[in-house]
């Protein structure tokens, strides 16, 4: 697997745990609406993943 999958992996599971916290710490008790922020957190994630990538292309 290369560097750059294990990243995006990474950052996508942080993000769905930060969705889970702020969806905890809101008092969403939907599981419609928590899986709402799940999933925004693993977007955010993977976006920062790909960003990051960007980042070391350029650098290089």
């Amino acid at each position: 697997m290369s560097e750059r999958t294990l990243i995006a992996i990474l950052l996508g599971a942080s993000g769905g745990g930060i969705g889970v916290l702020v969806a905890k710490a809101t008092g969403i008790t939907s599981w419609l609406d928590a899986k709402l922020f799940i999933a925004i957190g693993v977007v955010v994630g993977l976006g920062a993943a790909k960003v990051l990538e960007a980042a070391r292309r350029k650098s290089k």
